[in-house]
């Protein structure tokens, strides 16, 4: 295959989720990121940057979402990730990890769902707590590959251990990279709209020629 690996989506993580010290065991966590440019492969990146102890992905899923504001995905684009050939991983303190990388089409200016199922207690989950955007927690069980999101029964906004996602893509050549505050977090924009300035002005470099 040919094509570049660019990042279609990434964020920073900031803190530890409050009142989590023990992690989330027996947890599905369902994140929502938005796309800038698509591609035919996938590889996402999980932190436990902030973490005072490893953390064991038992499972750890990628698919393209049905709508930005749910978390059902699209029928047959749910896939498994493996690291390093294996179907789960274990982030030390402090650590991040890279996926193997996955064929999946990647549609630019969509959403993708990265969801990890944490079986056992950890310590602190590191966070990005300033998402505008609804993800969703399933609080019992291995729910990673259910297409269908019913059992992702509690909202949230922030993004869990998901700190990046990019694509293999024959047009994009590189990756814009945008440091801020609050404002380029997209501070006061509509949840789940993706209107942070970042993604308008993904949206006017996608417009060129």
């Amino acid at each position: 295959p040919s094509g570049h690996w660019v990042g279609t989506w990434q964020t920073a993580m900031a803190r530890t989720t409050p009142g989590a010290d023990q992690g989330m065991p027996n947890h599905s966590i369902r994140n929502v990121v938005h796309t800038s440019v698509g591609g035919d492969a996938a590889r996402v990146r999980l932190s436990n940057a902030l973490g005072t102890a490893p953390v064991l992905m038992g499972r750890t899923t990628l698919a393209v979402a049905a709508r930005p504001d749910a978390p059902d995905a699209v029928a047959g684009t749910m896939r498994e990730l493996t690291f390093g050939g294996a179907p789960s991983v274990t982030i030390p303190a402090g650590g991040e990890v890279l996926s193997d990388p996955i064929p999946l089409a990647v549609p630019a200016d969509g959403d993708l769902l990265v969801t990890v199922y944490t079986p056992a207690p950890s310590g602190p989950v590191t966070e990005h707590p300033r998402s505008y955007q609804t993800s969703f927690i399933a609080p019992d069980g291995d729910h990673a590959a259910d297409e269908q999101g019913t059992a992702f029964t509690q909202p949230t906004t922030a993004w869990y251990y998901a700190t990046a996602a990019d694509v293999r893509s024959s047009s994009a050549r590189g990756t814009v990279v945008t440091f801020g505050d609050s404002i380029t977090d997209g501070d006061r924009s509509t949840i789940s709209a993706n209107g942070r300035w970042p993604d308008v002005l993904a949206d006017r470099l996608a417009a060129q020629p």
